[in-house]
């Protein structure tokens, strides 16, 4: 049985309300400049900004994503703040905020499990290890795939279940791989320091 139900009426919203002109399959990871601290994530075209990825070392929240106030056409002049993720010093939980809701704990499914669940706004959704998100049924949602480039980060790309769940989904999708990927980023340089 899939999460996704296209009769219910949280779907049914989504599809009316969404941001995109279409939810995009392939979304493509970008770093400016040196660092790591601000992220895009651009549309198929590698052209159109959807999101805006600030990536915070000392601060509260440790990742803030925002997207274009207008159209997804439109370069980002006044970002919206869709969502965000808090790390803990002492747990591998991150809370995961979207679009002010309640805050959703993105955290490993066992003691000594690689895979982390979250309760997104179609249902239960786990990220693997090798980055495939699957729902409960087990059916791939998305995938992240690491690209060795000078600005690009890696790419996600999209199933059409993703397209169903609309924006939110979306957004969760986005932010709940960012922080993954942020926290294995921070856990390997932490490693390399200590000389592991």
């Amino acid at each position: 049985m899939a999460v996704l139900n296209k009769n219910s009426p949280y779907i049914q919203q989504q599809q009316q309300q969404t941001y995109f002109q279409a939810i995009p399959g392939t979304l493509h990871l970008y770093k400016t400049g040196f660092t790591h601290g601000t992220l895009h994530i651009l549309d198929t075209d590698k052209q159109t900004r959807l999101y805006e990825i600030k990536i915070h070392s000392w601060t509260s929240p440790d990742i803030s994503l925002y997207r274009p106030a207008a159209t997804a056409a439109a370069p980002i002049a006044n970002p919206t703040l869709c969502g965000s993720a808090k790390f803990h010093t002492w747990s591998r939980t991150i809370d995961l905020q979207i679009g002010g809701h309640r805050p959703i704990p993105l955290q490993a499914t066992g003691v000594f499990s690689s895979t982390r669940k979250f309760e997104s706004c179609v249902g239960e959704l786990k990220w693997k290890k090798d980055m495939r998100l699957l729902n409960a049924s087990e059916e791939l949602l998305a995938t992240f795939t690491d690209v060795t480039a000078v600005s690009k980060w890696g790419r996600f790309e999209m199933t059409p279940l993703v397209a169903e769940g609309g924006q939110r989904l979306v957004d969760e999708v986005v932010l709940s791989g960012m922080a993954l990927l942020e926290q294995n980023r921070r856990e390997k340089e932490v490693e390399a320091l200590a000389g592991v």
